[in-house]
């Protein structure tokens, strides 16, 4: 989608300074739903909240046309979730330290 279209369906959203601010901004404007990525129902709610803040302060850390992000997969490993995910063409796979708050 290219910036012009992004920036209208932000428009509609009211959300003015082009920053998501909850999952179902997430689900509308780039198609993502938490709740069926890979090893997500296995994460406990306190898991999945970390989780789902996580995603939505990482596709605000770039711009419009910079979010083109793909999480394959979360895992829980002792004190940290580990993220598989697809960013702008490139295979990453990051540990969040579970407990920091943001």
């Amino acid at each position: 989608m290219n910036k012009l279209a992004l920036e209208r369906i932000y428009a509609e959203r009211g959300l003015e300074d082009y920053k998501l601010r909850t999952l179902d901004d997430l689900f509308y404007i780039y198609g993502v739903k938490v709740n069926q990525i890979e090893g997500y129902f296995k994460l406990k709610e306190e898991e999945k909240s970390f989780f789902n803040r996580f995603i939505i302060n990482y596709f605000n850390s770039y711009g419009l046309e910079g979010r083109n992000i793909s999480i394959i997969k979360v895992a829980k490993l002792r004190k940290t979730l580990r993220v598989e995910f697809i960013d702008n063409g490139k295979w990453r796979v990051g540990d969040l330290e579970f407990g920091i708050r943001n």
